[in-house]
């Protein structure tokens, strides 16, 4: 893989269709060392398959964070009940 631990600034204009895959850019940016704030861009153009998958990508992500709080909630009864 890349090792961008000296970037400060990163441009997505093309975006994975997994939404952890483009957490994961981002996160590359900010490893130990990193000495400057990052910047995030998105070039997107309005009414694209860029445009559609950039809301596609955003129900994905509401839904995998509902159901990561809706199973720390299970598992926080189930504990409970232990």
């Amino acid at each position: 893989g890349l090792d961008l631990w000296r970037s400060s600034t990163l441009v997505f204009v093309e975006k994975s269709w997994v939404p952890m895959e483009n957490e994961q850019a981002v996160a590359r940016c900010h490893r130990i060392g990193q000495r400057y704030n990052v910047t995030s861009y998105e070039l997107v153009v309005e009414n694209s398959v860029d445009d559609a998958l950039e809301r596609a990508l955003q129900v994905k992500t509401d839904l995998i964070n509902e159901v990561w709080i809706a199973s720390a909630i299970l598992r926080e009864r189930w504990n409970r009940r232990m």
